[in-house]
């Protein structure tokens, strides 16, 4: 093992205050007093550290990892017993960490979690404060197996009580059927027209499979609040913004000041009632008098042809034109203020006289302007729940795209803790049983995800051009390849003629 990556371990380590919280709960959870430990938590987190950067979290193979150290390095880590450490020491003390962090709904193993995260981020990533939230599923080493009893009666058992079985879904029949549990990770995604930033994740919740996917991913975010003290940009696809009035994610989200982006479901595109006179579409508040054939766009599918996509975005670009103009930021109590777009120019509409003549006309424009509506005054004050769904770029816009598009980070970072060259979380990487014995192996693959990615952000080189790919230029090809066709035409079949 090398002693930089052993030294980096140790500060990681020390930095991240985990030894101290962890010596804490021991103190407080374990009963039955004994011999003093050989091994130290310090060295054995240490140990996990390097070993997660192996590919293989097993923890059999923490002692050949201490024990192949030089003398001066064990002598450091307190690993000085004769013989080396054992198999035994590792496991028993894994296991009294696990119990330490137990209880409490998992919030001492989360701290455990984020604790370990934090330590493990690029500095650059203080360039951003936006955030993408997606959860990826991680397969227990258990197994659950069909048992019928002699009266016939079926159960199912398994030696992963934790663990949670996901069968495929109707609504998403891409996802196979899963039994383990559930990895919620937000991880950084630069500023819109900002600075690249290194990919890292900055909180995680590791869950049984299928179990509170959309509060995993609530509490990551407040988790990432918290230790920034501001909120960006939070993007989400359509399984965190599942319902119409946004009480599950978006208006938490807002609610500690973050600006969510984030997908629609069928049941909410289109035209669905109005507030303050005002055709909420989208999610977005819009004049009365946009045509009934703009009300319903739908989006092209995943992966659809990129003509099929522009001709959806002029689409947008056209109703747009109908759309309240938001006036100002938003308010910390979520309330958005919206100008007519008439009074904003976008219009020209009989019940505005300074609108323009020359703008788009409201041909629909009603007659008349119903008391307290958006056609009898210029600005009309929204509450946080009168539009939830309303985003900073309309949905399915250009813009919208652009800043959408930042979510596919967090498929890469669930791409690279995945990858069998690297951190390779997959089924048999890790061969523990429980939640919270799973988990913090699983915090240890993410956390060296961090580092490497983190060392890969720092080997480029600012405004170098990517390499060309494909075969090197040579000289005299233009010639050669005029000889070519030449020859080419001499040797050709005679023609039917």
């Amino acid at each position: 093992m090398n002693t930089a990556d052993v030294r980096r371990a140790e500060r990681i380590i020390d930095a991240s205050g985990l030894v101290a919280m962890i010596e804490t709960r021991i103190a407080a959870t374990r009963r039955v007093s004994g011999r003093p430990r050989e091994l130290s938590v310090r060295t054995l987190l240490v140990a996990l550290l390097l070993l997660s950067q192996s590919g293989s979290m097993h923890l059999i193979r923490v002692p050949g990892i201490l024990n192949a150290l030089d003398l001066p390095t064990r002598k450091r880590l307190g690993v000085v017993r004769t013989g080396g450490v054992t198999r035994r020491q590792v496991e028993r003390l894994f296991n009294l960490v696990a119990h330490a962090l137990e209880g409490s709904a998992h919030a001492h193993f989360d701290s455990f979690c984020d604790l370990l995260l934090q330590a493990t981020i690029d500095p650059a990533c203080a360039e951003t404060s936006s955030i993408a939230v997606d959860g990826t599923s991680v397969d227990s080493w258990g197994r659950r197996r069909r048992r019928v009893d002699v009266a016939g009666q079926v159960s199912w058992v398994s030696s992963d009580t934790d663990a949670e079985w996901r069968r495929k879904s109707k609504d998403n029949p891409w996802k196979r059927p899963v039994f383990g549990y559930d990895l919620t990770v937000a991880v950084t995604v630069p500023e819109i027209d900002g600075p690249d930033v290194p990919l890292a994740a900055r909180s995680m919740r590791f869950r049984g499979a299928n179990r509170q996917n959309v509060a995993m991913g609530r509490a990551v975010v407040k988790e990432v609040a918290r230790q920034q003290g501001v909120l960006g940009d939070v993007i989400a696809d359509r399984e965190y913004t599942s319902t119409i009035d946004g009480r599950d994610f978006v208006l938490p989200v807002r609610a500690l000041g973050g600006e969510p982006v984030f997908e629609l479901t069928q049941a909410q595109l289109g035209a669905r009632g109005t507030t303050h006179g005002a055709v909420m579409i989208d999610g977005h508040p819009f004049s009365p008098s946009v045509p009934p054939a703009l009300q319903l766009l739908t989006p092209p599918p995943p992966g659809a042809p990129w003509a099929d996509v522009a001709a959806y975005q002029q689409k947008v670009a056209t109703r747009e034109k109908y759309a309240l103009v938001p006036h100002g930021a938003r308010k910390a109590n979520g309330s958005q203020v919206f100008q007519c777009p008439a009074s904003a120019g976008k219009l020209s509409c009989p019940l505005v006289a300074s609108s323009k003549a020359s703008a788009f006309p409201a041909v629909l424009a009603p007659a008349s302007a119903a008391p307290g509506s958006v056609c009898a005054k210029k600005f009309t004050t929204f509450q946080a729940t009168d539009a939830p769904l309303s985003q900073r770029d309309l949905f399915g816009s250009a813009k919208w795209y652009a800043s959408m598009s930042r979510r596919s980070r967090v498929e890469g970072f669930f791409g690279n803790v995945k990858n069998e060259a690297c951190e390779n979380l997959r089924r048999g990487t890790i061969r523990v049983r429980g939640l919270v014995k799973t988990g913090m192996l699983v915090a240890f693959a993410v956390a060296s995800t961090n580092l490497r990615l983190a060392d890969s952000f720092a080997k480029r080189t600012p405004n170098t051009p990517a390499k060309k790919r494909g075969r090197p230029k040579k000289t005299g090809v233009v010639k050669y390849a005029d000889v070519f066709t030449a020859d080419a035409a001499a040797n050709a079949p005679p023609s039917a003629a």
